[in-house]
């Protein structure tokens, strides 16, 4: 109830100003955890986008990008922010399709999809890698040399505190890593995972 005052002013008793600011409090809170809400779904949204732009572009495991965008930080009330990040780490080639050629003429790499790959003429398989016991592909740098150790260090001259070669006889082939797929995705799914944040919040606060 308002007690009004000769000076046309007028205020609230103590239990209707504690009733109102009560309520008024519980529609800020109300707010505030409907838009970290929205903001995470934004964020899952994302990752959701960009794992399909992934798998319709290259050719490769769907599995393979699991885990590897994901959410750093979700947004909480009172700060409505929410981080996703994604692995930096190249993907190495034998993740995606691959064909060693008759003769051991090379390896027909094919990464995406919509195109017949090309054939990368000194290239060659190992079918189990010691670092993950899974096929590696790796390309001759240098001519076969008569003599040469049957393994794959580089052997030769070396530089720096850790010897490394100066002239490498093999190096792993790698295709994409995710992040340098996110980098350019983010910008392309960013406003349908938005427009879909703004619907679910307006939705919340019955706007």
């Amino acid at each position: 109830m308002a007690i009004y005052l000769g000076s046309n002013a007028h205020v609230f008793n103590a239990g209707d100003l504690l009733a109102i600011t009560t309520r008024l409090k519980a529609r800020e809170d109300e707010v505030e955890n409907a838009l970290a809400q929205a903001v995470n779904l934004a964020a899952d949204t994302t990752i959701e986008l960009t794992t399909e732009e992934w798998n319709s572009y290259f050719r490769i495991n769907g599995q393979y990008i699991d885990g590897k965008v994901r959410v750093v930080r979700r947004a909480r009330a009172g700060r409505a922010e929410a981080v996703v990040g994604a692995r930096s780490r190249a993907t190495r080639a034998d993740n995606f399709r691959y064909q060693v050629m008759a003769g051991r003429k090379g390896v027909r790499l094919n990464v995406r999809r919509g195109s017949s790959g090309g054939v990368i003429r000194n290239a060659f398989v190992i079918p189990r890698a010691k670092s993950n016991g899974k096929p590696l592909i790796l390309e001759r740098l240098q001519k076969y040399r008569k003599g040469e150790g049957r393994n794959f260090k580089h052997g030769g001259a070396t530089s720096g505190r850790f010897n490394r070669a100066e002239k490498l006889r093999f190096k792993a082939l790698y295709g994409p890593s995710v992040n340098q797929h996110f980098h350019d995705s983010r910008d392309r799914v960013a406003p349908k995972a938005m427009s879909a944040a703004k619907a679910q919040f307006m939705k919340a606060i019955n706007a």
